[in-house]
């Protein structure tokens, strides 16, 4: 996804979207920001509109990979 589509959203819009890339609930969500799971399903629908998607699991298919810098190889051992 691009930056220019986050640049789009609101400071809050962000928390619940990063909320969401860590595999958090509407529930999740509602609970941490002292939000009705309401309001949480209406800025999920903001957000989705921004960011010209349909679902949830677009929105995950969207997340930068996580990134590298453990020194793991791709085989799962550390380098020497």
């Amino acid at each position: 996804m691009s930056n220019r589509n986050l640049n789009r959203l609101t400071p809050r819009e962000r928390q619940i979207y990063e909320a969401l890339l860590q595999g958090a609930t509407t529930r999740q969500v509602a609970d941490a920001h002292g939000l009705g799971r309401q309001t949480v399903k209406n800025y999920i629908t903001v957000i989705y509109e921004k960011l010209g998607i349909k679902n949830r699991m677009q929105l995950l298919q969207m997340a930068p990979p996580p990134a590298s810098g453990t020194g793991m190889s791709a085989g799962g051992e550390a380098g020497s």
